[in-house]
């Protein structure tokens, strides 16, 4: 029992002890360390993630403005829908190069119009 005693003695076990709670406050420090620069890494990221969407939305709020326009709502009305200003005369011109080639076209397979016949 003696020897027991010498071998853990209030001196070692106070070193044993004292070992113990700095390991433990190693590995805890190490651990928030590396959770501490993860968190950073997915901090830049993020930030990165919310400057593409900024410079998205502005480019989209520019399309938009430009659908608002008077210039552009005009346009789609007379070249998309064939509309016309009072006072206007719409006039649609009818290329004959066009009339000429669907009438070569005509009777012809897809692949015979694109390679020949």
């Amino acid at each position: 029992m003696r020897r027991l005693l010498r071998v853990f003695s209030t001196g070692r076990l106070l070193l044993v002890l004292t070992l113990i709670v700095a390991g433990y406050f190693f590995v805890s420090a190490a651990d928030s360390f590396i959770a501490s620069s993860r968190i950073s890494e997915e901090e830049a990221q993020l930030r990165q993630q919310i400057a593409a969407l900024e410079s998205r939305q502005e480019r989209l709020l520019q399309i938009r403005d430009y659908l608002r326009m008077d210039e552009y709502v005009e346009f789609m009305a007379q070249r998309v829908f064939g509309l016309a200003r009072p006072g206007e005369t719409l006039v649609i011109v009818d290329a004959p190069a066009a009339e000429a080639a669907a009438d070569e076209g005509r009777g012809l397979t897809w692949w015979e119009q694109l390679f020949g016949p």
